[in-house]
């Protein structure tokens, strides 16, 4: 007997496109989250991710394929909690050619991306009522993380070369942080680089009233070379470095670690096991074989160069829009871009024309409103999105909006 097969109810027409925001709604990091990864829609602007065909899909694939016949058995498995030793050997030998003093053994450990790793340092080192240092602006995700962990946060003014170090100095006697969460390499959202002194400076800040750092280092590889990382200078004593691959992978494969002392490894995989075993172990796998192959700097390479275009592309075309950046980036797949009118009111009204915006209230942990914006420089591609965004910013400008 064959059961007939039930059809599946029609998605509503209001649920369609990106959310909505309701009236009086303010348009927040949720908002943002939840229209980034919205399931079955097709939008424009900025979901903070390439587009997949900027990506190396066949890399990927023949390392999937790869991976499926030599794996064996161990598709069954759980895997080991600090991670698949092979990717954690590969990783060390990464960090170690840039003076990193990371052993694949003591001092590194697995997690599903730079995000988890995030989290699993703050709820390690952090508790209810203590204060944590972050970057204004800086990635917004991390505000609303530490918020809910019921954190006190702070924000540190982020200047070109990096965090002000008497500004900095001056919130560490203040508040006595526990954490100061920081991008050296590529900044999110200004695109900026640690230079050395500020570097040296930011370190002995530290060590003076004794915080940790984590140390962000998601677009490290849109920097060409070998950028100043904390972690390097601090030889991995009070500094934790966070990293991944999906951004210059694949977001599905949610694959990262974290490099730090021998100790703190210990914790965070013992926090990891208590919150959810271990990492998938297949990513792991795809992951170390595009490594291994030495495919993957190639594919950065070939990458950075078309982001580095993009890029400067985009600058020229925000600027015909009368959008200018402070500071023009020195890598990375963002312009941050003062766009001369309330940028959460113009997100606003792009939303409902399927263009996404992030405001820059979103980047600071003050969630202070102002006219930056952070646009993502693939957009170049997109000839409907800039007619939209020139017409919104005329609007706005014109009092129309």
């Amino acid at each position: 007997f064959v059961s007939a097969r039930r059809a599946a109810q029609a998605v509503p027409r209001a649920s369609q496109g990106l959310p909505t925001l309701e009236q009086g709604a303010a348009f927040d990091t949720a908002f943002l989250l939840r229209s980034m990864f919205r399931e079955g829609t097709e939008h424009s602007g900025d979901a903070g991710m390439l587009p997949p065909e900027w990506l190396d899909q066949e890399m990927l694939a023949s390392a999937l394929r790869a991976v499926g016949r030599s794996t064996g058995t161990s598709l069954l498995t759980y895997g080991v909690p600090q991670g698949y030793l092979p990717l954690r050997q590969q990783i060390a030998s990464v960090l170690q050619a840039q003076d990193v003093p990371a052993h694949p053994e003591a001092h590194l450990m697995t997690v599903a991306g730079v995000t988890q790793g995030l989290d699993l340092i703050v709820r390690s080192l952090v508790r209810p009522g203590d204060t944590v240092l972050v970057e204004d602006p800086g990635w917004f995700l991390i505000f609303g993380r530490l918020n809910a962990l019921g954190v006190n946060v702070v924000g540190v003014p982020r200047l070109p070369g990096g965090p002000d170090v008497e500004a900095l100095e001056r919130l560490a006697r203040q508040h006595q942080p526990r954490l100061f969460i920081l991008n050296t390499a590529v900044h999110n959202p200004t695109g900026q680089t640690l230079s050395a002194g500020v570097a040296h400076e930011v370190l002995r800040i530290a060590e003076r009233h004794d915080f940790y750092l984590a140390e962000d280092d998601t677009y490290s590889d849109f920097l060409p070379g070998v950028p100043v990382r904390l972690a390097a200078m601090d030889r991995l004593q009070r500094v934790l470095l966070v990293g991944g691959y999906s951004k210059t992978l694949a977001g599905s494969l949610r694959v990262g670690y974290v490099a730090a002392h021998t100790d703190l490894i210990r914790r965070l995989t013992d926090l990891k096991l208590l919150g959810g075993l271990t990492t998938a172990l297949p990513g792991e796998q795809v992951v170390h074989r595009v490594l291994a192959d030495g495919q993957y700097r190639k594919h950065v390479d070939r990458l950075r160069e078309r982001v580095d275009r993009a890029r400067n592309r985009c600058l020229r075309m925000l600027e015909a829009l009368h959008c200018r950046a402070p500071h023009e980036p020195q890598a990375g797949m963002f312009a941050w871009v003062d766009c001369g009118v309330d940028s959460e009111v113009l997100a606003r009204h792009a939303a409902p024309q399927g263009l996404l915006l992030a405001p820059g209230l979103l980047f600071s942990p003050r969630q202070a409103a102002g006219s930056m914006l952070r646009i993502p420089v693939p957009m170049v591609e997109q000839p409907q999105t800039w007619k939209i965004l020139g017409h919104l910013l005329a609007q706005h400008r014109g009092g129309g909006g």
